[in-house]
């Protein structure tokens, strides 16, 4: 263990690539220090072209708009990888890449990514295209994400309802040097519908806005007023001029205020908030559909 951490200390410095590179700094003999290298190649701590030899490390990528990327290693600074060792991986791709030695003054960590180990993006979310060709038309979705600009083919029997202009989500069946196949999974709407790009955004992000059936079951037998078996254990505020204090556009009406004027000259303001626990029983379809999605979320 100790030779082999030698070994790798002295393929970060500069100008040691080679066997006689490693030996000379490690003071032992081209034979063992080509075992050595060896073993690290075939542990994957080091990556071997052409008699060369580097120090292997794995991270996720992140690539910036002019084509250069970073990746990330935990417990470590940054690695820069220039725009032609990306291999073509994308933003969040976990990466395996080796490591060039610095040299003269430089700071910056750099390496060159061989393999991409898993892409980060499944889905393409974005707009179909269908164009026609020589060969007759050819369907593919271009991607809405920024970070994720690609074109995903569809075939015919893939494209389910989308037509041309359908905003959809596609499940990637295959992905390499940029080129993409995929099939409809989902049709969101078409680009010219009101809303489409939001339902898209929230879908990109994994925020799902339909509700499975056993939890529509629940909702359609809430009663519509309080049981009046149960007004004994309530104040009743029926008769009082209670306003919403949620806008027009809101999707829940739960926040209301009162405000009246006592016999002493003072204002007593009421605050009345809904009591979900009420209506969503624990454990049941909607408590644990709750419970899954964590919070709301609004998109304007």
């Amino acid at each position: 263990d100790d030779i082999k951490n030698k070994v790798l200390d002295a393929l970060s410095k500069p100008f040691c690539h080679f066997v006689s590179d490693v030996a000379k700094i490690c003071n032992i003999k081209k034979d063992r220090a080509k075992e050595e290298l060896k073993s690290l190649v075939k542990e994957g701590l080091v990556y071997e072209e052409d008699g060369y030899y580097y120090i292997l490390k794995k991270g996720i990528i992140t690539i910036k708009n002019k084509g250069f990327g970073f990746v990330s290693v935990e417990g470590e600074e940054d690695y820069y990888i220039a725009f032609g060792d990306t291999l073509g991986s994308y933003t969040g791709d976990e990466v395996l890449f080796y490591v060039l030695p610095k040299v003269g003054r430089q700071k910056l960590n750099s390496g060159v990514v061989i393999k991409i180990l898993k892409h980060s993006n499944e889905y393409i979310y974005g707009r179909l295209v269908t164009k026609k060709t020589k060969k007759g038309e050819e369907y593919y979705i271009t991607s809405y994400n920024k970070d994720f600009k690609i074109k995903a083919y569809v075939a015919k029997e893939d494209l389910g309802v989308a037509v041309d202009g359908s905003v959809v989500v596609g499940k990637i069946t295959e992905l390499k040097n940029g080129k993409a196949k995929a099939y409809i999974e989902k049709v969101v709407g078409h680009k010219d519908d009101p809303g489409v790009d939001i339902s898209l955004i929230a879908l990109e992000y994994g925020f799902e806005s339909d509700f499975n059936d056993d939890v529509i079951k629940q909702t359609k037998k809430m009663p519509n007023e309080v049981n009046k078996e149960e007004y004994k254990d309530r104040r009743d505020f029926t008769d009082d001029f209670v306003i919403t204090i949620d806008g027009d556009d809101s999707k829940d009406f739960d926040d209301a205020v009162n405000l009246v004027m006592l016999n002493n000259g003072n204002y007593q303001l009421s605050v009345h908030i809904a009591d979900v626990s009420e209506y969503v029983k624990k454990d049941s379809p909607l408590d644990k559909e709750a419970y899954k999605r964590g919070t709301s979320v609004y998109l304007e």
